[in-house]
């Protein structure tokens, strides 16, 4: 996987760094979300930060969610919706890292563009170890905290 992300740039709530930082050597949950401040969006991820300390007790390292916005959208989303801060946000405001995975889905129907679908990724050392995609971007069936808890 980490091949497919080779020489991005992720601008995260921690600063900019590299795919190799954020996947080598550990063990990464990545959510993908639609959008910052959309209503499935602004549900999905508290759970995953109310479940963190869960996700350490099965060996996740970092929670990371991403999301195809804007850094100052994105720093405002967490400030909204992780007020403890457990989780690493990623503004994936171009779709690179959205596209190189995979998992852009294009929403110009309803006025959103180019998106990531919904899903949940573990990455255990840069290998994808598990993926639960929804099968429509709207959707929180297999993608959501408690489901990917019960998996891990």
């Amino acid at each position: 996987m980490l091949s497919k992300l080779s020489g991005l740039t992720l601008k995260t709530s921690e600063g900019e760094m590299s795919a190799e930082q954020l996947f080598a050597n550990k063990k990464v949950l990545l959510v993908g979300l639609v959008g910052c401040f959309t209503g499935t969006c602004s549900n999905q991820v508290p759970d995953f930060s109310a479940h963190k300390a869960d996700f350490t007790d099965k060996g996740v390292d970092t929670v990371a969610v991403m999301t195809v916005n804007d850094p100052a959208v994105v720093a405002e989303f967490q400030r909204a919706v992780d007020a403890d801060s457990a989780l690493l946000f990623i503004a994936d405001w171009d779709a690179a890292m959205t596209n190189a995975l995979g998992s852009a889905v294009d929403l110009s129907a309803a006025a959103f563009g180019v998106r990531s679908n919904r899903f949940a990724m573990l990455v255990d050392n840069g290998k994808v170890a598990m993926v639960q995609e929804e099968a429509v971007p709207a959707e929180l069936k297999v993608s959501n905290a408690k489901h990917v808890l019960e998996l891990l």
